[in-house]
């Protein structure tokens, strides 16, 4: 599922959107919450596995708006509730960084914590991604029209030569009676309609768009993405909706079982013929990593080091002064390189910094739900469930230990008064302190 877009130069043929639920993007302090800590980078990491270029993603529970890049390669934009309001939904929409960076992504608009949007260049072509996260079937009836509504006002106000792609998570089922919405609804729609179902059905008629989850035949294991609590039965409440017109631009759209990130909805991906936007990168000749100093504080290192150098500088009695130039930077770089090594870049992040350790963790648990869902024994489940609670006792463990590490080092510094270590050691962790 991994596999990459094919490109041609720096021209992107096919796109990856997709669409999930996630619960929540913030961290529980709560030690027995189901979630595990650092969730836009755990997120980030089951995108990337995807190889998902935008994704929508819905009840984030961030408040205001804002942006956040991952070092796995994605920034994720949010829209969320005024800080004096709870924050009970939220919407985000994580772009590949590199197409933020090269404006195949841009013009982000938050409209409210139910909707924003983003615009996606494609070629001489522009096409606006909303992601949506509808209000379920217990909100109030206010609430259900006045975010359709929005909505409804939002897609008008997109011009009809522009493309738009509608994803996110409706809490509506659609149900598969295709013959009363012939050009909305496709003949692999699953289960039975409600009433959010009936006012996105109206919606698209009206807008003249397809809900494309149902143009593609596939298991209904593939087609569901969300299993009520109760009833154990799975439905298809997440879409992705583009306008009749982009049809032929959908060339798939399918649940990725697989992906996973403490959620009990999954994650649709589909794939668009979308040109993208030609770019050219300078290069720039890669300066190498400085020598670690540092270590010339020891006596012991440093006698060495200069022990090195006096031996290793021999330059010619008469020797031009640009060769003696050569010879002592050759002798001092050889020195530098075998006695003090190079600087290792240090990451103020213990998620960073553990990466490794963390996704052996990661693995652990994706087996296991993979198990579960090949084979839904009670065992499978029960030991899902324990290898889920292993791996979040593991992070936070992993995020104990860095922590306690870093201090300290930082009370050794203390110690030994060495303010400029200790200066430093706070900057890298919390940033300048001004």
């Amino acid at each position: 599922e991994g596999k990459g877009n094919l490109n041609i130069g720096n021209k992107i043929k096919n796109m990856k959107i997709s669409t999930w639920n996630i619960r929540t993007l913030l961290d529980s302090s709560n030690p027995s919450s189901i979630t595990t800590p650092r969730r836009t980078a755990i997120v980030a990491k089951e995108l990337k596995r995807y190889n998902i270029d935008v994704a929508s993603l819905q009840e984030t529970h961030l408040k205001g708006s804002g942006q956040l890049e991952e070092p796995e390669g994605y920034t994720f934009i949010w829209s969320g509730c005024n800080d004096n309001e709870p924050n009970y939904y939220g919407v985000a929409i994580c772009v590949k960084t590199n197409l933020i960076k090269n404006r195949t992504v841009c013009q982000p608009i938050c409209y409210s914590d139910r909707l924003m949007s983003i615009k996606i260049v494609d070629g001489k072509d522009e096409t606006v991604l909303l992601c949506c996260y509808a209000p379920t079937l217990q909100a109030d009836t206010n609430t259900i029209e006045a975010f359709y509504e929005e909505l409804t006002n939002v897609i008008k106000r997109v011009p009809n030569r522009h493309g738009l792609i509608i994803t996110g998570d409706f809490n509506a089922r659609v149900g598969k009676e295709d013959y009363l919405w012939r050009g909305v609804l496709g003949k692999h729609g699953i289960g039975k309609i409600n009433s959010n179902g009936q006012r996105l059905l109206e919606l698209c008629s009206q807008e003249d768009l397809r809900i494309m989850n149902t143009y593609f035949q596939l298991k209904d294991k593939h087609k569901t993405t969300w299993q009520h609590p109760r009833s154990k039965q799975w439905h298809q409440i997440d879409f992705v909706i583009v306008r009749n017109k982009s049809t032929p631009k959908v060339l798939r759209c399918k649940v990725m079982r697989g992906a996973q990130c403490d959620t009990d909805h999954s994650l649709i991906r589909a794939v668009l013929k979308l040109t993208g936007r030609r770019y050219h990168t300078k290069k720039t000749k890669a300066s190498g990593a400085a020598f670690n100093t540092s270590k010339l504080k020891e006596e012991r290192i440093r006698a060495a080091y200069e022990q090195r150098v006096a031996t290793r500088f021999e330059p010619e009695n008469n020797a031009s002064i640009e060769e003696l130039w050569t010879e002592v930077r050759k002798t001092i770089t050889e020195a530098a390189s075998n006695i003090l090594g190079k600087k290792v870049q240090q990451n103020a992040d213990w998620f960073t910094e553990s990466n490794p350790r963390i996704d052996e963790v990661l693995k652990e648990k994706r087996l296991a739900h993979s198990r579960l869902l090949s084979n839904p024994t009670r065992m499978n489940k029960e030991l899902y469930i324990e290898t889920r609670k292993k791996c979040q006792n593991e992070i936070r463990k992993i995020k104990e230990r860095w922590w306690h590490a870093k201090m300290e080092e930082l009370q050794t510094f203390m110690d030994k008064g060495d303010s400029l270590n200790l200066y430093n050691g706070i900057k890298t962790i919390v940033g300048p302190i001004k």
